[in-house]
């Protein structure tokens, strides 16, 4: 409709542009005639013509005009009702489009390990083919994000719903347009305190994230994100808060037996945390219950062990931006709550019939330095110890993780920025065997909005 509203805008300017040179060229044409044997009567009646010509011209424009006004109000009409608002907005409903794009150039200083993001589960062990090489060097652009957010008011309240993707789904081959397909991120609806959907598992603390380049980050983190029921609230008017979900439930084991073994999810993890927010900053308290099981389809039987873990983070500003973020976590079958226990030997172990369930410790500690406004670094360093039960799985799994990186971030505008970042890690396993992992990164990231 606004198309049309300009073409025919654009008509009856022509049309008056025509009319404005007629006039002119009758206006000229005067001096010629002068000088001529043509007689009054002659010059009389050509100008009659002429004015009729013009009256002519006047009323086709008036005609026009009248045509505008109706497409005006014809559109007007259309798009009554309609109330936009900033972002975007349809029937009261606000939309936001969301995300950036990320390049990464990550380099592997002598080995060849070449991942997308560092696991430290899976470092190459020292005089391993991958450690014997050199080095190897990557580049990707799967960390890109897309993402959309509505919110639209009602009689119950607003409602809200995201969802975002990025590109770590399956890769594709790298021999043409390095495809790569996108993965669901989060996708869940709010009314109120109460959300649905997959986001991040309420275990995680993201206002205590460390600032990494890195895909993945430090050890020690919690990196999960799924479908869930949660209702947040507020205990008083000083801060404090708290949320408690039911999670998707895994039984996530590790088994040695050579029967025919399942897991089994019997009932869903059960999340909760209260959090103390302050002008100093924050501190949380999370923990997770659940269960864990396996059925044995040869002979028929089936184990489970209850899993627990706590969790305490907090970030505590430094000056005017500076700040200090920390994790420690324990848990007795926390497994897959935490990364590198998710990659490795798991929440429990099984063998002969018998399940026993994981312990484990880990966190980090991450100290953030603001050089100037636009210049910033991030010094991270995280530890896992795993307890596992050798007795039934044998001594061919991770026991320690430990890794640090240290970054620079340039960020001259909110929408740009551009960093490098050192990694070092390391891996033992239960029989002594190591392995670590030396790699330079470079990003440069682009927000859409």
């Amino acid at each position: 409709m606004a198309g049309l509203f300009y073409a025919t805008k654009e008509n009856t300017m022509k049309k008056l542009a025509f009319t404005s040179s007629l006039f002119v060229l009758a206006i000229a044409s005067f001096p010629a005639h002068a000088g001529s044997d043509v007689t009054n009567a002659q010059l009389q009646q050509q100008m009659q013509a002429m004015m009729a010509r013009i009256d002519a011209l006047e009323s086709e424009n008036n005609a026009l005009r009248d045509n505008i006004s109706s497409v005006e109000e014809s559109v007007a009409t259309s798009f009554e009702g309609i109330e936009p608002a900033a972002g975007g907005a349809m029937n009261g409903t606000k939309i936001k489009f969301g995300g950036y794009v990320k390049a990464d150039f990550m380099a592997d200083i002598g080995s060849a390990y070449g991942a997308d993001f560092v696991k430290h589960a899976t470092i190459p062990l020292d005089n391993s083919n991958e450690d014997d090489q050199s080095n190897e060097f990557n580049a990707h652009a799967r960390q890109t994000r897309l993402n959309v957010t509505t919110t639209t008011p009602t009689d119950i309240g607003d409602i809200k719903v995201f969802a975002e993707v990025d590109f770590y789904g399956s890769e594709g081959s790298e021999l043409v347009t390095n495809p790569h397909a996108p993965e669901l991120r989060q996708a869940y609806g709010q009314v109120g305190g109460l959300l649905a959907g997959q986001t991040w598992t309420n275990f995680v603390d993201l206002a205590a994230w460390p600032d990494s380049l890195d895909f993945r980050g430090v050890a020690g983190t919690t990196v999960m994100r799924q479908a869930q029921i949660r209702y947040s609230g507020d205990v008083n008017d000083q801060g404090l808060g708290y949320s408690v979900s039911l999670e998707n439930p895994f039984s996530d084991y590790t088994s040695d037996s050579g029967d025919t073994i399942t897991g089994s999810e019997r009932y869903p993890d059960l999340v909760g945390a209260l959090t103390q927010k302050a002008d100093w900053g924050h501190v949380s308290l999370r923990g997770v219950l659940r269960d864990i099981s396996v059925e044995n389809t040869t002979d028929s039987t089936d184990e489970s062990e209850l899993g627990y873990g706590l969790s305490l983070t907090s970030k505590i500003k430094v000056g005017d931006k500076d700040n200090f973020k920390f994790r420690v976590a324990y848990g007795d079958g926390l497994g897959r709550y935490l990364y590198d226990v998710a990659t490795s030997a798991k929440g429990a172990s099984y063998n002969n019939d018998t399940l026993e369930t994981n312990k484990v410790f880990g966190g980090y500690a991450a100290y953030q330095h603001h050089w100037t406004d636009t210049l910033r670094s991030s010094l991270i360093g995280g530890y896992v110890d795993m307890d596992n039960a050798t007795n039934l799985i044998g001594t061919d799994n991770n026991e320690t993780i430990w890794s640090s990186n240290v970054n620079l971030i340039w960020q001259p505008v909110n929408k740009y920025s551009v960093g490098v970042e050192y990694i070092h890690a390391d891996r033992e396993r239960e029989d002594g065997l190591e392995g670590s992992l030396d790699r330079v990164q470079a990003s440069f990231t682009y927000k859409f909005n």
